[in-house]
């Protein structure tokens, strides 16, 4: 019998990676995070002014990287090996889409021509949020060190809520979790959606 394939998206903080780690470890199934480890660098290289960039060109790399994971996916899925996994197609479109703003203008009608044709469907996606505010800036403030990527995100309420909206839009099918309390409370919501 196949595995399945279940995502985890979510802006940078969320606990997405977290939620995604545990239900693979608790379940017996792959972690799989994107971009995987042969595009990482490339994936997220910094512009010379150590910010990075969200260009067409960037966003097209990002989508190489999500062929090859759905690649590899798609092999563990026919060995009847479950994916956890962090972040997908939806991650690159809205990010892309909300920190370049000709893209988001020219793209968003037809952003279906960016996603690799034959990339493999997952079974369920997760879109996890913090809507506790107190709670969001606690896990902000808690994180050790921020990357440039998170740094943009998080700090910039505007762009953040664009992200989010962006998530529901290409994906009205996104399964919203509010990961504001303990992990164990988002793991058994997980759990009963998957059962």
């Amino acid at each position: 019998m196949p595995g399945i394939m279940v995502v985890f998206e979510g802006l940078d903080v969320s606990g997405k990676s977290t939620i995604a780690k545990t239900i693979g470890a608790n379940e017996g199934w792959e972690y799989y995070k994107t971009p995987p480890a042969v595009f990482f660098d490339r994936c997220l290289k910094l512009n010379e002014d150590g910010k990075p960039s969200y260009t067409e060109k960037r966003m097209q790399l990002f989508m190489q990287s999500l062929q090859y994971a759905s690649d590899e996916i798609k092999a563990l899925l026919a060995k009847g090996i479950s994916v956890a996994c962090d972040r997908w197609v939806w991650t690159t479109l809205a990010y892309h889409f909300a920190f370049n703003d000709s893209l988001r203008s020219k793209a968003l009608l037809k952003w279906r021509q960016y996603i690799p044709k034959n990339l493999v469907r997952p079974d369920f996606n997760f879109l996890i949020q913090v809507k506790d505010k107190a709670e969001w800036m606690r896990r902000v403030m808690a994180r050790p060190e921020l990357t440039a990527h998170d740094k943009m995100v998080v700090h910039d309420h505007y762009r953040s809520q664009m992200i989010l909206d962006l998530f529901r839009l290409l994906n009205p099918g996104f399964i919203s979790l509010d990961n504001s309390g303990a992990l164990s409370q988002s793991l058994d919501l997980v759990s009963a959606q998957l059962n």
